[in-house]
């Protein structure tokens, strides 16, 4: 299974390199591509953020926006039972969770070549996707990842309030290749205590800490 959206364009032989890549890996439940970003009339504007990262993270997919934008074909058998969660998720956000949490299921193998044109315009979905629904999905992705993948011996928490989108990527970035289990944590606007205090309490690593 896969999809395209209809202001994209797919670049031919991608599918069936997808699918080649699957049956040769059948521990894998998807395959994703990179992409080209281009404007209303196919120029050219840049290769996707994905473009040339090698191999597959996956604390990668949920803050990395770059990844929902890319052809990726998965397994029916895996997606069918997430089916009625993602129903409750908007736009982008929407991308960003079903990537998270199949990210959790099982591995992904990265085919390092274009998959699609990126078509960039006003009405872009990921333009105008709302802070909080985005948000909501970093948080259930990584609240899954920390409870299917705790392998380290210290939880760290991350909270956010009303900090750009574009600070709280950055911060998440920078926790990527660290050995710490992330948990993303909904502040509470002046009762930092408090928030802190619940954020804490999730988890069971023998440390803990936290990153603002």
């Amino acid at each position: 299974m896969t999809w395209l959206d209809c202001d994209d364009i797919l670049l031919p032989g991608t599918i069936e390199r997808c699918i080649e890549k699957l049956d040769a890996n059948p521990d894998a439940i998807g395959v994703y591509t990179d992409n080209i970003h281009v404007d209303e009339r196919l120029n050219k504007i840049k290769n996707g953020v994905s473009t040339g990262t090698g191999k597959w993270s996956l604390r990668k997919m949920p803050w990395l926006g770059g990844y929902c934008e890319n052809i990726a074909v998965f397994r029916r058998a895996v997606i069918e039972k997430y089916l009625p969660e993602l129903a409750v998720y908007n736009n982008d956000a929407c991308d960003h969770w079903f990537r998270g949490v199949l990210g959790c299921e099982g591995k992904f193998i990265h085919l390092e070549r274009p998959g699609v044109l990126y078509r960039r315009h006003a009405n872009n979905a990921s333009l105008n996707e709302k802070r909080t629904d985005t948000l909501k999905a970093y948080s259930d992705i990584y609240e899954r990842i920390a409870r299917t993948h705790a392998e380290h011996a210290i939880d760290v928490h991350v909270l956010y309030c009303h900090e750009p989108k574009l600070w709280i990527d950055m911060c998440l970035k920078s926790l990527e290749t660290e050995p710490v289990n992330v948990r993303f944590c909904q502040g509470i606007a002046g009762q930092v205590g408090e928030a802190r205090a619940r954020a804490f309490a999730q988890g069971s690593a023998k440390y803990v800490a936290f990153v603002s």
